[in-house]
């Protein structure tokens, strides 16, 4: 159980870093693209709607989270950054840094410490449209899992998977607020 626990914190919290990617531009070099995008609207601070925010490892029991998200965007809109800090019997902070690339294409990089796991990190790549995200991502400890976030107003949701034994899992998602 513990093993199952240590890979769902660490691909979730990971992963939820991971939505930041939703902030980058939604096509390539376009004009257009910026205002396809989620991401200005994501700018800023967000916190979990009451009792929004959980996690569950495969095999495991649901779990609360309390959780801060802080989303930077460039200038430009190409580049977002997000800072993730979760607390509950799980502490967690997460780091990413996403960018556009074409065609709605999105990659980059993303690093998360939590008391199960200690420090992972690993690469990430996907697809973003003007409301939703999908990223897949992997680490160098052998992780792999997948991100989807979608945007509704002042609102937004990140589910987590973890693929396991060849099948995906949900084990967490956060319902975010400003």
């Amino acid at each position: 159980m513990m093993k199952s626990v240590k890979r769902a914190m660490s691909f979730g919290f990971a992963a939820s870093a991971l939505s930041v990617m939703l902030m980058v531009a939604g096509g390539a070099s376009s004009a257009n693209a910026a205002s396809k995008s989620p991401f200005p609207k994501l700018k800023g601070s967000w916190k979990c709607v009451r009792g929004g925010c959980w996690i569950r490892p495969v095999g495991g029991s649901k779990e609360r989270v309390g959780c801060r998200v802080r989303y930077k965007v460039s200038s430009g809109g190409r580049t977002i950054r997000q800072a993730i800090n979760c607390r509950g019997s799980i502490k967690m902070t997460a780091n990413a840094k996403i960018s556009m690339r074409s065609n709605g294409r999105v990659s980059g990089s993303w690093t998360s410490y939590n008391n199960h796991t200690g420090r992972i990190s690993g690469g990430a790549s996907g697809t973003v449209n003007a409301r939703k995200l999908f990223v897949g991502v992997s680490s160098s400890k052998g992780y792999r899992g997948a991100m989807r976030a979608v945007v509704s107003g002042k609102r937004h949701t990140v589910t987590l998977y973890q693929t396991k034994n060849g099948k995906r899992h949900i084990v967490g998602r956060l319902s975010l607020k400003r």
